[in-house]
């Protein structure tokens, strides 16, 4: 039925006067992307013919907006850097804020910045936001004094922004206070006491495991060794499992922190690109 829909709207359209074509086309297309037919809009776009360069850079613009709401990051970066940046619309800083935002998804942090920095801006509210995504991007670099020094600037001003600019505050007071836990020093810790790697990742439950284990197998180890003798398939069986047992619970520790790194970078940076994406979509829609 939608589908229908989309049909009938563009032959009708195509039956129209340009201009008012073009308007009813930019119309309906707010409408799917405001509903979030994302999939419709692009078919939309691919079958408006535009005119002038400034419609056409209307085109890449909101090609490219539907690609990065729907993640195809790379698909929206070409389209964004196909507006020609000659011409001073708004449109194309709007692009730039929507380019560096992708690139920040994708890692290409210093790409990001570039874009953000090339802006030449007028309008408070967007030099505004623009502070507020290059501190999002320092965070997501982990370029803790960078950050600082921009973040002087957040001041609550702009409601817009003023529930981001705290949330990448507090963000980046955890992360000067967090001490990133190491990987070798797991791996030391548990060599000496098996399991206490894992309880130094936070792995508590686990660390108290792999040391009962570990333990256990030592004892009937050595109980092996100590009633039977080296060559006895006791102390052999039970040797060897407390050898995996051991090797297993140093690089199990190593891992862990590995992984609880990982687990807490990601989940930081998924909050600081929420946060840089929420004022974007609020200011520039």
């Amino acid at each position: 039925m939608r589908l229908l829909f989309l049909c009938v709207f563009l032959f009708s359209i195509a039956h129209s006067g340009i201009g008012q074509q073009l308007h009813n086309e930019l119309e309906f297309l707010n409408y799917l992307m405001n509903t979030r037919n994302y999939n419709d809009a692009e078919v939309l776009l691919n079958n408006i013919k535009p005119d002038t360069q400034s419609e056409m850079d209307s085109v890449y613009y909101l090609t490219g907006k539907i690609h990065y709401l729907n993640q195809n990051l790379d698909l929206a970066v070409n389209e964004f850097n196909k507006l020609n940046n000659s011409l001073t619309k708004p449109i194309h800083s709007y692009s730039k804020f929507y380019n560096a935002l992708c690139k920040a998804y994708q890692g290409k942090y210093e790409s990001g910045l570039t874009d953000l920095n090339s802006l030449s801006l007028n309008d408070s509210l967007l030099i505004n936001l623009r502070k507020l995504e290059l501190g999002g991007i320092y965070l997501l670099q982990r370029d803790l004094k960078s950050f600082n020094d921009i973040s002087t600037s957040y001041q609550g001003n702009y409601y817009q922004t003023s529930s981001q600019e705290k949330s990448l505050m507090l963000i980046g007071e955890d992360l000067s206070q967090r001490k990133e836990k190491s990987p070798f020093v797991a791996g030391l810790m548990s060599a000496i006491i098996p399991g206490s790697g894992r309880m130094y990742a936070g792995k508590t439950g686990m660390g108290i495991a792999t040391l009962l284990t570990t333990a256990i197998l030592g004892l009937q180890t050595w109980e092996g060794y100590d009633k039977d003798g080296i060559d006895s398939p006791r102390f052999i069986i039970f040797g060897s499992l407390f050898s995996l047992a051991y090797v297993g619970n140093i690089w199990g520790s190593v891992f862990t922190v590995k992984i609880s790194n990982n687990d807490f970078n990601k989940a930081v940076n998924n909050r600081i690109l929420i946060d840089l994406h929420i004022p974007l979509r609020n200011i520039i829609d």
